[in-house]
């Protein structure tokens, strides 16, 4: 893995040595990078494809592909035959067993243990309710990314009221490198890379959970701002009432207003299914007013190409709210240049996806700029 990608400490230690620019292990690096993320992003394709579409020569596509191949990420199978064609050709395809990465949320109440593929498919999901649970449910999926293929690394965020030591998560990943985000960069990383929508190079993710926050997709990288504390809007103060978002939006508002059973466990919260109440209308409406404020204010700014909603929120109470966001734009007169408003594709935002989605993008996948 090293010999192929390197590392980047060592390719700018070469580039130092070269000189201004990019050194030869640079441009080999981002090279095999861009092939990888092609095939990912709508693979398969033959080698005079992936030429036109990354811009590299159909003989150094050969070798670039000869050695993903040889390092098992890249797959080659005979493309069939189309009508009123001569010959059949190659192409080639990400083999999901390449690389696996393990990604961990740690949350103060629960923490989610996620097993990703290089495809972007989920294999294993687990919920651990104690910190001891967690450290033996990463020691299970180390083994089971083991048996399966190749585990490449740990990506793991913390919640912020969260105080567990980084160090104990460390040690009961082994050898596997470790990479750490907020859990806000994660999640954004998560709906650009797997989710169902087309984000392009700009998004904003609202996540409402204990607090609200936004994710920003800029140039197709999160944008966390130079204290790494941009999209904290929970403290933006909207609506006529002028009240904070975190006192009209995060989950403990809801907490009179749905039955009893559905606070047993906070991982199931976003699954649970109830009866629409007036007091629940009532919220919806009320959230709406105020959270479409603060879209409003970001779209001004930022022009992402969707806002997406999502969080510990009951899936029907989000789709509620988007609709009532969509109608208060309608009132305003608005819907003209605001930017579509959709359900994130991930249960909890995507935040432990996102997690492991930190070692493809920190050893096989672009970097920002390339």
């Amino acid at each position: 893995m090293n010999r192929l990608f390197g590392r980047r400490r060592q390719e700018k230690k070469a580039a130092q040595a070269e000189g201004p620019g990019y050194s030869h292990l640079d441009i080999a690096n981002r090279n095999m990078r861009v092939v990888l993320e092609a095939l990912r992003r709508a693979g398969p394709y033959s080698r005079q494809e992936l030429s036109v579409l990354t811009g590299l020569t159909q003989t150094a596509l050969t070798t670039i592909l000869r050695k993903l191949q040889s390092a098992g990420y890249v797959d080659e199978r005979r493309r069939q035959k189309q009508e009123g064609e001569r010959y059949t050709q190659s192409e080639f395809l990400l083999n999901p067993d390449g690389a696996l990465t393990i990604g961990v949320r740690v949350r103060s109440h629960h923490s989610e243990l996620v097993l990703l593929d290089l495809c972007g498919h989920i294999r294993q999901h687990q919920y651990c309710m104690e910190l001891p649970a967690l450290i033996d449910g990463l020691k299970e999926f180390r083994q089971m990314a083991a048996e399966q293929g190749k585990c490449v690394g740990l990506g793991v965020v913390f919640d912020a009221d969260v105080a567990v030591d980084f160090d104990l998560i460390r040690d009961a990943a082994g050898e596997l490198p470790c990479y750490q985000r907020r859990d806000i960069g994660a999640a954004v990383m998560a709906e650009h890379l797997l989710g169902h929508h087309n984000t392009g190079d700009g998004a904003v993710l609202v996540v409402i959970d204990e607090t609200v926050r936004a994710g920003l997709l800029v140039g197709g990288q999160p944008f966390e701002g130079f204290h790494g504390l941009a999209g904290r809007i929970g403290m933006m103060r909207t609506g006529r009432d002028r009240a904070q978002l975190n006192d009209i939006l995060s989950i403990r508002t809801l907490q009179p207003l749905l039955p009893s059973s559905a606070w047993d466990l906070l991982s199931t919260l976003a699954t649970t299914q109830f009866d629409w109440t007036p007091e629940l209308e009532a919220w919806a409406r009320n959230a709406a007013v105020h959270l479409l404020d603060a879209t409003i204010a970001i779209a001004g700014f930022l022009a992402p190409g969707v806002i997406l909603i999502g969080g510990d929120l009951p899936t029907q109470l989000i789709e509620r709210l988007i609709q009532e966001m969509r109608a208060e734009q309608q009132d305003r007169k608005m819907s003209t240049w605001m930017p579509d408003i959709r359900a994130a594709s991930f249960v909890h935002a995507g935040i432990a996806a996102g997690a492991a989605v930190l070692p493809f993008q920190e050893r096989l996948l672009p970097y920002a700029g390339y």
